[in-house]
């Protein structure tokens, strides 16, 4: 369904006019979900008084990972 629509408004517009369209509609998509993310992050750092803590915090390195951030990769010529 949604294909013939696509193609409906091909058939009527032209493939430049709905590409620009499209081209302007996930721009502003992209802009909300960035908008929407830093309002997040500033919502948490007045909660922490001024310090944010990462919206995704990773894995708490384990001993063997210290160990192993001591190792060095040797590249032999």
């Amino acid at each position: 369904m949604l294909y013939m629509g696509l193609w409906m408004l091909i058939d009527k517009y032209g493939k430049n006019e709905v590409a620009n369209s499209a081209g302007g509609l996930g721009f502003l998509v992209m802009s909300a979900v960035a908008i929407s993310y830093l309002a997040h992050i500033l919502e948490k750092r007045e909660k922490m008084g001024g310090e944010a803590e990462p919206v995704r915090s990773g894995p708490k390195p384990t001993p063997d990972d210290k160990k192993f951030n001591n190792f060095h990769l040797v590249v032999v010529k």
